[in-house]
């Protein structure tokens, strides 16, 4: 097989698995919330603290993943992950058949899963530029998001029904098996082993360093981290910010749903206009435009009055989210040096991570306080200024770290 082909097939592989496992996810998450009503008389704390549960463990489970992914070797820990949640959700099923289902249950699941799950995100993330060649980069990620995007639009619908005439223990059966099914594509997927020749010396810690020194000396790194860490201090409040806007606004429950889809519809087309382009834009000229569309996007939010226009708007935003993250991904894929992929990729997760519940929990607070349209117009302005002020000094530190390092390598 040449090596065209062959890249192809492996990425084909991929993309197919992870696809089908991203309906089986979405299916998973309607039943697993549907549990939790039907299991708890205080849904509302239930559900929170399951998903901080999740969130503090998936944290420290990150960069822990990150070594591993660049440690051993990526089909089998992605094999061995995969049927580890396929287990988690088989297991789920049979207590709901057998009528031994508990609260208690549900928090175990959501924890392994917590754990299992970054174990695949991150060795998946480093596989990528292995199954894919560097200047394929930027569209191969975009054809993925954009895929696994529009398996998250019709499957909440689709649970819906299968609920009600299946019942919800289906879900998480199919969930199972798209899990198996997963691990079945990545089996057949064409790579050399990247085991490293010292796997006999392994210490975490000093291979955990090795990680964050490499994001320090590398300025743009750094940088994007600091502005990363900012960033979704200021602006992840936006999203839970949309169903108050729904309700202050009079959109309803309908209205909610009609700004997250347009969303998730802004998201997609903006993977295809980036799997159309390919290797024609710079990556960076792409996360500088998508952070001014978002910034416009969340400003006007501040003075939008009525739906059809909110809607518009969150299209907009939706596609400002994938301008700037798909292109970070390709960076961190392209020139980070194979080994360290996965590590680079769990530290700047866990530290751009870190601030996002603090920025939910503060902003929960004010928006009592202010306005919410008024706090929309702020984080616009805060996006605007950080993006403006930072511009510059990102080409300057992309331009000494990257684009010397790609000029040797042709």
């Amino acid at each position: 097989m040449s090596k065209n082909r062959c890249l192809t097939y492996n990425f084909t592989l991929y993309t197919i698995g992870e696809t089908i496992s991203s309906i089986g996810d979405s299916f998973y998450s309607i039943g697993y919330i549907w549990l939790v009503l039907n299991l708890s008389q205080k849904s509302g704390i239930t559900i929170g603290s399951i998903m901080g549960i999740y969130g503090i463990v998936s944290l420290f489970s990150q960069p822990i993943a990150g070594v591993y992914a660049d440690r051993l070797n990526k089909k089998k820990l992605m094999i061995l992950t995969d049927i580890i949640q396929a287990i988690i959700c088989f297991t789920l099923f049979l207590l709901i058949v057998n009528d031994s289902l508990h609260l208690f249950h549900l928090y175990c699941a959501s924890i392994l899963f917590a754990i299992a799950s970054p174990f695949f995100e991150r060795t998946g993330f480093s596989l990528i530029p292995q199954i894919v060649g560097k200047d394929s980069l930027l569209r191969a990620n975009s054809i993925f998001e954009g895929i696994q995007t529009m398996a998250k639009i019709v499957p909440p619908a689709l649970a819906g029904v299968i609920i009600k005439v299946l019942g919800l223990k289906i879900l998480f059966l199919l969930n199972g098996v798209s899990f198996l099914f997963s691990a079945l594509c990545i089996l057949f997927i064409q790579i050399k082993s990247s085991l490293k020749k010292d796997s006999s010396h392994f210490k975490f810690i000093k291979e955990l360093k090795e990680g964050f020194v490499y994001i320090v000396n590398v300025k743009f790194l750094y940088t994007l981290m600091i502005y990363a860490i900012l960033l979704n201090f200021f602006a992840s409040p936006v999203f839970p910010f949309l169903p108050i806007v729904a309700r202050i606004k009079g959109f309803g429950p309908q209205g909610y749903g009609f700004l997250s889809g347009a969303i998730s519809c802004g998201w997609l087309i903006g993977s295809l206009f980036l799997g159309l382009i390919g290797s024609k834009a710079r990556e960076l000229v792409l996360i500088l435009v998508g952070l001014f569309l978002s910034a416009f996007s969340v400003f006007i939010m501040g003075f939008i009055e009525t739906l059809i226009v909110f809607i518009f708007v969150s299209f907009g935003f939706g596609i400002s989210l994938v301008l700037i993250n798909t292109p970070i991904l390709t960076i961190i894929q392209k020139y980070t040096p194979p080994d360290k992929i996965g590590r680079v990729s769990s530290l700047l997760a866990t530290f751009s991570g870190i601030t996002a519940p603090l920025g939910f929990f503060i902003s929960g607070v004010i928006v009592d306080i202010i306005p919410v349209g008024t706090i929309f117009k702020i984080i616009g302005v805060i996006i605007f200024t950080f993006t403006v002020g930072g511009s510059k000094v990102f080409f300057s530190f992309f331009k000494n770290n990257f684009e010397v390092e790609s000029v040797k390598e042709r």
